[in-house]
């Protein structure tokens, strides 16, 4: 048998010269893509190796790129450019005896193929049958600089023969220069991003200091390609980077793409003609994108200096052509691969084409398809909403949308059928409205004539029981804070029972803040621990009674922990006014009225902050200047005992590793003996 088997491979490598078939195989990496929980997940293979031109006798390849479905290789090694229709599979040869080194090869809609030479130090434009219409050199304009290097890396047609390059060592940007070899400028040049660390290091560090700890140079181009749209894409080098699709102006129009992995170091990336981007990375993984930058999958992977198909050891460029094939180049086996989507990825392409020329029913019938694949696909039901959106059929769109957890997209959607009910119902709401008016305004007039009409008669405040008055004693706070603080460290109101009901209470409020608001501004609650949010809430009150009564004991404060515990609870006064109605609020507004949340929360945070300083001042009986220095030393407190606990967790963790490694090795040597 496996001398049959021999047999078989011995005859198709002599049949085909060019090309081994490889219909049935299967894939032996794994693809990813996104779930409906947000995470990244396994799922059915999206590509299946088919082909594998490992006979072209290649040394090095560098680059590789597919137009009209010619296929065109940087064969380094051996100075020359191939290039392969792909229905002919015809090898001719381009550049040889003129290109010494090239790295990059791109081909215009006119056939003319473009070439960066790295050793050369110079870029070529061959004409549509090999001939050398044009050599692009080093520009001698000013503005390309004099002692700027040139050394042609990557190379991408540009309008009228010309060209687009990326420089090796250049963080000007992408070199873009004329069908004549005329400099035009710099194109889309990255920026530098600065975290907060940098923005204080550009704020306390001298000149001399910031330039031995700050990089302050940006992150240079690793590659580019222009597409069918006539725009241009780049990636970046370095980690933690994605495709960018680049304006005329240069801006990168995916800032604000989401569901995105950013993966580390790529190498090469390609535009299908229906405007999908792929990237191939160092790591042999290729990640695929739709053309407003959202994640589709993720699949093959490194082949660890294996023979297995599907992997790769040095993935060096990457194309697709007009049947959603993939190939990948790669160097280190001198081969290219090819990919054939599976059933279900092209029930997904056909889907975005049906959605992109306005079939919207095509497009849901092939993608109830890639749901029966895979239910879990946040890309699927996302397509899914945004066909249903466009149908105008709203609630079958937030439905989707809420499967695939997009708050953006949903907000949209509800506020069209927000505004349909409100249309509908109009007339009730305003009848409601009136009723409420009239009996309110009839109150009023029966009050005026029967002043005790609905209202408690007697002692019955009186006979209120302790707890149940102290509770109540939150309106008089928001009222009067400073009466009420007086009270308090008087002991006419509160007791320490009542201010534990109240602080139980401001947490129940928070959580339901945090998960009972509507779809669009609550949290996913599958990722929400209740434990976390007890922990941090009942952290912070903690080191803040901690801490104003240590700071209070040693300024002279005079209150004692008990008052500063019930006073610190009426002091939350505000959270017990606004919270609740924000979350019955937030169950009816889009996302377009989050202005009117957040303004909420900003006006309760900075009330919240004024009834504790206020607090502060009446217990402790302080001036105005002792308030506002017990209430900073009081933050500064709390600020390092978080850094000690942190830093004691550290070590203990630390301790505990150490414990289970040393026991984990007496076990070992034990049963060694």
């Amino acid at each position: 048998m496996f001398k049959r088997a021999a047999a078989l491979l011995l005859a198709l490598l002599v049949l085909a010269p060019v090309s081994v078939l490889a219909a049935q195989t299967a894939s032996t990496g794994y693809t990813i893509n996104i779930g409906v929980d947000g995470r990244p997940q396994l799922t059915q293979d999206a590509y299946l190796p088919t082909r594998l031109f490992m006979d072209l006798g290649l040394r090095g390849p560098k680059d590789l790129f597919i137009k009209d479905d010619i296929l065109y290789v940087a064969d380094s090694g051996n100075g020359r450019v191939l290039r392969i229709p792909l229905d002919t599979l015809e090898v001719e040869i381009i550049g040889a005896g003129l290109l010494r080194n090239p790295t990059g090869v791109a081909a215009d809609e006119d056939g003319r193929i473009y070439v960066a030479d790295y050793t050369a130090r110079k870029a070529y434009r061959f004409a549509r049958d090999g001939s050398l219409e044009m050599t692009f050199e080093k520009p001698e304009a000013a503005s390309f600089g004099r002692n700027s290097s040139y050394i042609p890396l990557k190379v991408a047609p540009g309008d009228g023969g010309g060209l687009y390059l990326v420089n090796e060592g250049s963080v000007a940007g992408i070199v873009q220069m004329s069908g004549e070899g005329d400099f035009l400028g710099y194109f889309a040049a990255n920026t530098v991003t600065m975290s907060l660390s940098d923005l204080l290091r550009s704020i306390f560090l001298t000149e001399e200091q910031q330039r031995f700890s700050m990089a302050r140079t940006p992150p240079a181009f690793a590659n580019i390609f222009r597409g069918d749209d006539r725009l241009i894409y780049t990636i970046n080098r370095g980690e933690n980077v994605a495709i960018k699709k680049h304006a005329i102006s240069g801006a990168n129009l995916l800032d604000d793409a989401n569901a995105r992995i950013l993966l580390d170091n790529p190498v090469d990336l390609a535009v299908a003609p229906d405007g999908r981007m792929l990237a191939v990375y160092t790591d042999g993984t290729v990640g695929e994108y739709t053309a407003d930058g959202y994640f589709i999958c993720l699949f093959a992977g490194p082949g660890n200096r294996t023979d297995r198909i599907g992997l790769f050891d040095a993935p060096a460029g990457i194309g697709v052509d007009s049947r959603n094939n993939i190939y990948v180049l790669d160097e280190r086996r001198q081969a290219i691969q090819v990919f054939a989507p599976t059933p279900a990825q092209d029930s997904l392409y056909r889907a975005m084409t049906h959605y992109n020329n306005g079939a919207y029913d095509d497009s849901i019938a092939s993608l109830e398809q890639v749901v029966k694949y895979n239910d879990t696909s946040y890309l699927a039901h996302l397509l899914l909403g945004r066909n249903y959106l466009q149908k105008n059929d709203y609630h079958a769109a937030e439905k989707e949308f809420r499967t695939a957890g997009d708050r953006a997209y949903f907000s949209q959607a509800y506020w069209e059928t927000r505004n349909l009910w409100l249309q509908n119902n109009t007339g009730w709401i305003l009848a409601v409205v009136l009723v409420v008016f009239l009996v309110w305004l009839g109150l009023g007039v029966i009050r005026r004539f029967r002043p005790g009409f609905l209202t408690r008669k007697g002692n019955a405040e009186r006979s209120q029981p302790r707890l149940v008055h102290d509770l109540l004693q939150v309106g008089y706070a928001v009222r009067h804070p400073i009466d009420n603080y007086y009270n308090v460290r008087v002991g006419l109101t509160g007791s320490a029972l009542a201010a534990t009901v109240l602080y139980v209470l401001a947490f129940v409020l928070l959580v339901l803040f945090q998960v009972a608001r509507g779809f669009i501004f609550s949290v996913d609650v599958s990722r929400y621990s209740l434990f976390y949010t007890a922990v941090y809430f009942f952290g912070i009150l903690a080191l803040f009674l901690a801490g104003n009564f240590f700071i209070s004991s040693i300024n002279d404060g005079d209150g004692t922990f008990r008052q500063i515990y019930i006073g610190s609870a009426y002091a939350l006064a505000p959270v017990f006014l606004i919270l609740p109605p924000v979350i019955l609020l937030s169950n009816v507004l889009s996302l377009d009225e989050s202005f009117f949340v957040q303004a909420a929360m900003v006006f309760m945070l900075a009330w919240t902050l004024v009834t504790v300083y206020l607090m502060v001042m009446q217990i402790h009986d302080y001036s105005f200047k002792e308030g506002t220095a017990s209430l900073l030393m009081t933050l500064f407190f709390m600020v390092v005992a978080i850094l000690v606990g942190s830093l004691v967790f550290l070590l203990l963790k630390q301790v505990v590793v150490f414990v289970q490694d040393a026991v984990t090795e007496v076990v070992l040597r034990v049963r060694l003996r």
